[in-house]
């Protein structure tokens, strides 16, 4: 889908969301009149929407348990998915799978999310999915994580972003209560990163420890804060 286009929907959804729900086809009638194949993705992108706040709010907790312990990894070992070849599995839960993969064209190693078939196989989901790729990755802030590319191969759609070494919050939370300092500064990293994504008119749906790493950086061992800003 061309920029210009990406633009039009994006302004017309963000309009949309801005509305109650019962004044959101008045509006569409005007905005779209005449262009039903435009009025047809605002309006899957809208029921998208509903349908991913419903799954995140209320079952997520519940799958990613059941996934971690049950789960049967979608990609190998050495299996590529696109120009990407898969290393290990990072983790699962309600919203994919993250692999730790390496791109052999610029050697380096990035982070891979393989989106849920369910979400691959709904249309409205699929939209969704590039149009909050393509917003977040215009982002550039040293304490959100980059996006790189997303593709779609075999039923699949997936993700690629930085991959950061570190370990999670959630793990550094485990070993007992943290010196204030600390806190302090991962608090003002979340919340730098969070008001620049809010600024770009994204919303972060999932923050929580797990979705937090703290990296090491330079001799004096500072530390930086990542998360992934989604819509």
């Amino acid at each position: 889908m061309d920029p210009k286009r990406w633009k039009q929907i994006d302004e017309l959804l963000d309009a949309a969301f801005e509305l109650e729900p019962d004044k959101r086809e008045a509006f569409l009638d005007q905005a779209c009149a005449g262009n039903e194949d435009l009025r047809k993705q605002i309006e899957a992108l809208l029921a998208a929407d509903e349908r991913a706040h419903s799954f995140t709010e209320a079952f997520a907790l519940e799958a990613e348990a059941e996934l971690m312990t049950n789960h049967q990894p979608g990609l190998s070992p050495g299996q590529a998915i696109g120009p990407y070849t898969i290393v290990t599995l990072l983790g699962a839960g309600g919203m994919g799978e993250v692999y730790a993969g390496e791109d052999p064209r610029l050697k380096r190693k990035v982070a891979i999310k393989l989106l849920p078939a369910h979400f691959s196989s709904d249309p409205g989901m699929r939209i969704r999915f590039e149009r909050e790729a393509l917003t977040i990755s215009a982002l550039s802030h040293p304490n959100i994580c980059s996006i790189f590319d997303i593709g779609h191969q075999k039923g699949m759609d997936y993700l690629v972003m930085e991959y950061i070494e570190g370990k999670t919050l959630a793990a550094l939370i485990q070993n007992g209560p943290m010196p204030v300092k600390l806190l302090l500064n991962l608090g003002v990293g979340i919340a730098d990163g969070l008001a620049a994504a809010h600024a770009a008119g994204i919303i972060h749906r999932d923050l929580k420890p797990s979705n937090i790493m703290v990296v090491h950086c330079g001799r004096a061992r500072r530390r930086r804060l990542r998360h992934v800003a989604r819509r």
